[in-house]
């Protein structure tokens, strides 16, 4: 079952008297209440529960990804599972071509193109600038696509995610997995580059 997130912005008033305008409110707030919203809340992104975001230890999300800039812009498949002592990132083309491996640990990254060599360096954000010809912040991406802030960063929220540094982050769908609301639509945006994610499937531990 998706889970997806709907602003509502405008409000119907009908002026019928006093006794039936309580009524009536009245009967509109149980129906409201009972009501059933499969796709998303619709309060925001603070409304949504992120207690169990941050009890996960072991995730995967199978999905898509493109990345914007005023010099380039790509788009890929994109696998990710994350465990506790590191992550890893696959990005490929239609039908798996051009696969691009990236292994990311506390302290390290390395990039395997398939071409038998690996290479590595110890700072992730300079290191995928330097192979990927853009930036990417991955270490804050890897809170960012589950739905969470980075706890490194200065932290603004806004209606449908936040602000870290020069990022919005934003939300544009989520889904349900086990009753539990997981992203389906991410954007990622600053002054030069526009990422965007859609999480076609989540596996969470």
């Amino acid at each position: 079952m998706n889970i997806c997130l709907i602003l509502i912005g405008g409000f119907l008033v009908i002026k019928i008297g006093v006794v039936r305008y309580f009524s009536w409110a009245a009967v509109l707030f149980v129906l409201a209440s009972c009501s059933v919203t499969p796709e998303l809340p619709q309060e925001g992104y603070a409304a949504i529960s992120k207690q169990h975001l941050r009890e996960l230890k072991h995730w995967g999300l199978d999905g898509r990804i493109s990345i914007s800039s005023p010099d380039d812009s790509w788009s890929a498949n994109i696998e990710w599972q994350s465990v506790l002592h590191g992550d890893t990132i696959r990005l490929s083309g239609p039908l798996g071509q051009g696969a691009v491996v990236i292994q990311l640990g506390a302290d390290r990254v390395s990039i395997d193109r398939g071409d038998g060599q690996v290479q590595r360096s110890q700072d992730p954000d300079a290191f995928v600038v330097e192979q990927l010809g853009v930036f990417v912040p991955v270490r804050a991406l890897k809170y960012w696509v589950i739905g969470l802030p980075d706890p490194s960063r200065a932290i603004r929220y806004t209606l449908q995610g936040f602000e870290q540094e020069d990022w919005q982050v934003e939300y544009k769908e989520w889904q349900s997995l086990a009753g539990k609301a997981m992203p389906r639509k991410v954007t990622v945006i600053n002054d030069k580059i526009k990422l965007k994610l859609v999480c076609d499937q989540w596996v969470i531990d």
